[in-house]
C-alpha cells in the first residue's frame, strides 16, 4: 500500500471487497501519517491500533538503501516505524498490511441528557463501557446547547446553521 493513500478512499476500496482495516478518526489523513503515528482509530478496541496490522514496510534510508523491513529483517527499523510519527529516520515508500473481514453490521446511537446530570451519566457510561464486548466502541462526549440569541436565524436555508448580526453580516456554521 502506498503511504500517500487517503484513509477514506482506502476504506471504500476495501469495503468493495468485503475487507476492512483499523480506521482512523480523520478520513482525510493519508495512511503513511496515520500508521507512522501509531494508528489510533475507531475500531482499535477490536483490531488493535493500525500500526499493529503493519506486516512489512519498504523504506529508503539516508544513504539511499532500499530496505524491506519486517519483524525478522531490519527489526529495529520495523519497530521504530510503528509509532515514530514524523521523527522516523527513513522514508517509507510502501506498507504491507493485515486486513480484516468487513463487519456485517455497524450501528450508532446517541443519548441526550441535561447538563445537570453529567455526574450520574458519566458514572453510568463508564460502568456500561467496561461491560461491553471489545467489538463495541463506546465514546462519551459532553456538550451544551447554546441559548437562542436575537441574531440567531434558525430558519435560514443553505446550511445547517446560519448566524446573522444586526448589521446584516452572516456566518455559516458547518
Amino acid at each position: 500500500m502506498q503511504p500517500g493513500a487517503i484513509g477514506s478512499r482506502f476504506a471504500m476500496e476495501l469495503a468493495r471487497r468485503d475487507l476492512a482495516f483499523p480506521a482512523g478518526h480523520c478520513p482525510s489523513v493519508a495512511l503513511g501519517g496515520y500508521l507512522l503515528s501509531g494508528g489510533l482509530g475507531w475500531n482499535s478496541g477490536l483490531w488493535g491500533v493500525g500500526c499493529a496490522s503493519v506486516l512489512e514496510i519498504t523504506v529508503v534510508t539516508a544513504d539511499g538503501a532500499v530496505l524491506r523491513c519486517t519483524e525478522e529483517e531490519h527489526p529495529g527499523l520495523f519497530w521504530a516505524a510503528r509509532g515514530a510519527g514524523p521523527g522516523f529516520f527513513a522514508v517509507v515508500t510502501g506498507f504491507r498490511l493485515r486486513l480484516q473481514r468487513r463487519p456485517t453490521a455497524l450501528a450508532t446511537t446517541s443519548y441526550v441528557f441535561p447538563l445537570a446530570a453529567v455526574g450520574p451519566v458519566a458514572d453510568w457510561a463508564t460502568e456500561t463501557a467496561r461491560e461491553l464486548p471489545r467489538a463495541v466502541l463506546a465514546r462519551n462526549t459532553a456538550s451544551w446547547q447554546l441559548p437562542i440569541l436575537p441574531w440567531f436565524d434558525q430558519d435560514s436555508p443553505g446550511s445547517p446553521m446560519n448566524l446573522s448580526s444586526e448589521s446584516g453580516d452572516r456566518m455559516d456554521l458547518w
